[in-house]
């Protein structure tokens, strides 16, 4: 069983040819009351917090994979490659295959980069979801999956939800948490867990499978784990 963050990157503060502004803010983040210092991006705070073993990094040909190769120590000439590649618009995920290593290097697991296009038409929708199936196939049952939404764009921020849903039906893979930063001027920002969404899909399932099936199962399945987490917490105050 593996703990895999899927995270979206987004461009940035795009500045032609300037590497240096090319970037997005370094900040603090708080994940249940925990600080973690000086992150380029919510995704570092959340693989730190999770203790993850695996990313899948998603964006377009203009996400900010410089900034990322940087963060994660790659050489300059790599990063100023990706860059031009950007602004050239040739940017294919063979070129983000060093940056896969470098993953692989701090996790100790394969993590992978996938581009998709931005959504703006019926067939690029088709092509993301496609993409979504794909990264399906690097999980396995069981696996545990976190979610970072904190930079979605255009119509893929609804895609992803929906592929989240999918995926548990598909492959039953255990949802941890889908986290979104808050970013915060001159004091940390807030990355907080809203998987209370695909909870009340469960609750509607359940009474779904009541009325239409006389079948309590699932509500059963829910109230024992919500009597369980409601333990935990208590003892967790003594």
């Amino acid at each position: 069983m593996a703990k895999i963050l899927i995270s979206l990157i987004g461009t940035g503060k795009y500045a032609k040819g300037d590497e240096e502004n090319n970037r997005y803010e370094t900040t603090d983040y708080i994940i249940e009351d925990k600080l973690y210092k000086n992150k380029s991006f919510t995704t570092n705070a959340i693989i730190e917090h999770c203790k993850i073993d695996k990313l899948f990094l998603i964006g377009t040909n203009q996400s900010m994979w410089d900034n990322m190769a940087d963060v994660y120590g790659a050489d300059e000439e790599y990063i100023l490659g990706l860059l031009e590649k950007k602004e050239s618009n040739s940017l294919k995920e063979d070129n983000l295959e060093k940056l896969n290593k470098l993953f692989e290097a701090k996790l100790g697991s394969k993590s992978k980069c996938f581009i998709i296009k931005d959504g703006e038409n019926e067939n690029e929708l088709w092509t993301i979801f496609e993409k979504f199936l794909e990264i399906l196939e690097y999980i396995e049952d069981e696996d545990e999956l976190y979610f970072d939404v904190t930079h979605l764009f255009r119509s893929v921020s609804i895609m992803s939800f929906i592929f989240a849903e999918f995926g548990i039906i598909y492959k039953n893979y255990n949802l941890k948490g889908i986290f979104y930063g808050m970013l915060r001027k001159n004091e940390p920002s807030l990355i907080i867990n809203v998987n209370v969404f695909f909870e009340l899909l469960e609750w509607a399932r359940a009474i779904e499978e009541i009325e239409n099936f006389t079948s309590f199962d699932r509500f059963l399945a829910l109230s024992k784990n919500k009597l369980n987490n409601s333990y935990n917490v208590l003892k967790g105050h003594n």
